[in-house]
């Protein structure tokens, strides 16, 4: 379920995100005196030219571009795996305690772990070979909702890759972080008691990406449950009319109709509602002093 648009996948493809970090759930919420975003992002490596001034360029094919859609198309740009080895203090951190979030210009965030990147023949795009865009930039245009979109500045693609779903693949990527995977499940983590963990596997699958949920998530569309739950503004048979079809609502919405089933939107649902037990902040105040720069 997503409620808007996001950087990492097309209208049709976007939320075909795996579920994020394999973090155990916890049992209590952070700490009300630290930002949540900090206890979470143990490293940031922020994407630019200079920081990928010293490794080598090269070209490849990809098989399938959820972007452009193109057949096989080209692309110039880093090996990953060297971009990744630019991440600060990569070698000390504890693979199976942390993952990956890539973070977009327009708020998409999308969270893998590990092993679904390292050694995965991963290319961090600079520019579609061949191709000169308006200007002179090394991307053409696509139209997609409402106005023209490149992938620039990055466009994370994979040599060899035929399925959507086993690997990232963020355009407009700004930056990568190291998170940790408990602080990450404190704040999303619904109460054991409220036994709504299929709703949130659900949530983290198809709505992370975009949303946010104690603040923790994309930001391309609303928090759902700080300082007001959904729930508490929003009808849930209009809501989950919009979520299946978010174009009869707002025109050229580029948010994709999600074809979940009525059960599992109502897991997800659930999962949303036993979140109002377990709010960070409960004034606009409060969540604005928890909000910190990505």
């Amino acid at each position: 379920m997503t409620l808007s648009a996001a950087c990492g996948k097309t209208a049709d493809e976007a939320k075909l995100t795996p579920a994020g970090p394999q973090a155990a759930p916890a049992d209590s919420p952070p700490s009300a005196d630290e930002p949540t975003n900090k206890a979470q992002v143990v490293a940031r490596l922020e994407l630019d030219h200079k920081t990928l001034a010293d490794l080598e360029k090269l070209s490849v094919t990809v098989n399938i571009d959820p972007f452009y859609k193109m057949k096989n198309p080209q692309f110039e740009g880093y090996l990953f795996d060297g971009v990744l080895a630019l991440v600060p203090g990569l070698a000390g951190i504890d693979r199976a305690r942390h993952s990956l979030r890539f973070v977009c210009s327009d708020g998409y965030r999308t969270t893998f772990p590990f092993k679904a990147v390292e050694n995965g023949h991963g290319v961090l795009a600079t520019a579609l070979a061949g191709q000169v865009g308006r200007g002179g930039e090394p991307w053409i245009e696509k139209q997609r909702g409402k106005r023209a979109q490149t992938p620039a500045p990055y466009y994370l693609v994979w040599v060899g890759e035929t399925d959507l779903k086993a690997r990232p693949w963020p355009y407009q990527l700004v930056a990568i972080e190291v998170v940790a995977n408990d602080a990450l499940a404190a704040a999303l983590a619904p109460p054991p008691a409220a036994k709504a963990e299929a709703g949130y596997e659900l949530f983290r699958t198809y709505c992370f990406a975009c949303h946010t949920v104690n603040l923790q998530g994309g930001t391309m569309g609303p928090e759902l449950n700080v300082p007001k739950n959904i729930f508490e503004y929003r009808d849930a048979t209009q809501l989950k009319a919009f979520v299946k079809n978010p174009q009869s609502f707002r025109a050229a919405s580029l948010m994709p109709p999600q074809a979940l089933s009525d059960d599992k939107l109502e897991a997800v649902f659930g999962y949303l509602r036993a979140m109002a037990q377990r709010k960070i902040c409960t004034t606009a105040a409060d969540c604005a002093a928890k909000v910190t720069a990505p």
